[in-house]
């Protein structure tokens, strides 16, 4: 009933999905996948979550643009943990984000390292590439997002860390990062002084310096000083980092600016779509499953 009154066709496609064969499970938790209506479903080859972005009814009241990064960082790093208990040994968890300004600050690249270690980031693929580059335009936009691009449309894929059919795309990501992401440009040798944090290198020491004095490396570099303060507050009072970032205002900078997440078409942050090919879908991506017309 929640999916049917938010989106208008809904009804149709889930009935879609049902005569293709597809089992549909709903009410599924994206930060507890192991738990609930999927506690003893078989593992899945592939885990998606397609444009995730959690509702404004999830921020405390008057939440900033930080925290409303750092909330949405929380729960996928839930995510990634939970995913592993149903991820089979070689399969892959491809979480499809807008890699552009602010989405590209929740460092998806990075959430392994925040998820509990059990996932690793092997690569990140623009959309155009994927097996479905036509399926729709771009991503799934609501209120200000419209102004964002298709081809920032990206794909970041990840999967057991011990696992021997990935390990050179893991090593491969480790070593260059983001850079091999996009097949159509050469790859080329990461710099030996390198910002982590922002995804570049440099020649020189001297210019990684004076990176790291810019404006943007300064704000990024804060935003990460109020996430670590979330992990410990939420390791010391044995609770969700999710919670904790949902409720920081006491720990807004001041130059936040004063902005605010008013998204109020936003989508749950729950998995919703379950099919036969052992895939599971979130709720508005239905278009993943080839339905979209």
């Amino acid at each position: 009933d929640e999916i049917a009154g938010r989106y208008a066709v809904a009804g149709r496609r889930l009935a879609r999905l049902r005569e293709a064969g597809a089992q549909v499970v709903c009410g599924v938790d994206a930060t507890q996948l192991h738990e609930g209506p999927l506690a003893s479903a078989e593992l899945f080859d592939r885990i998606l979550f397609n444009f995730p972005l959690l509702p404004v009814k999830a921020h405390k009241p008057r939440s900033g643009a930080t925290d409303v990064q750092l909330a949405n960082r929380a729960m996928l790093a839930e995510f990634l943990r939970s995913a592993a208990y149903l991820l089979r040994p070689e399969g892959v968890v491809i979480i499809a984000n807008k890699d552009c300004y602010p989405y590209s600050w929740w460092r998806l690249e990075a959430l392994p390292q925040w998820s509990g270690g059990k996932l690793a980031f092997i690569g990140a693929l623009p959309w155009q590439y994927t097996e479905y580059p036509t399926l729709y335009s771009g991503p799934c936009n609501v209120n200000r997002d419209a102004s964002v691009k298709p081809t920032d449309a990206t794909m970041f894929l990840f999967a057991h860390a011990d696992c021997k059919r990935f390990r050179p795309a893991m090593e491969m990501a480790e070593i260059y990062g983001r850079q091999g992401e996009d097949p159509s440009r050469p790859l080329r040798e990461p710099g030996p002084f390198r910002c982590l944090l922002c995804q570049i290198s440099t020649l020189t020491d001297a210019d990684l310096l004076v990176h790291k004095a810019g404006k943007i490396h300064r704000k990024r570099a804060g935003l990460e000083e109020r996430w670590e303060a979330a992990c410990a507050l939420a390791t010391s009072s044995r609770t969700s980092v999710v919670d904790v970032a949902t409720s920081l205002r006491s720990l807004r900078p001041q130059d936040d600016g004063g902005q605010r997440h008013d998204n109020k078409e936003s989508p749950p942050s729950t998995l919703r779509i379950q099919s036969s090919s052992t895939t599971c879908c979130w709720g508005p991506c239905l278009w993943a499953l080839g339905i979209h017309r």
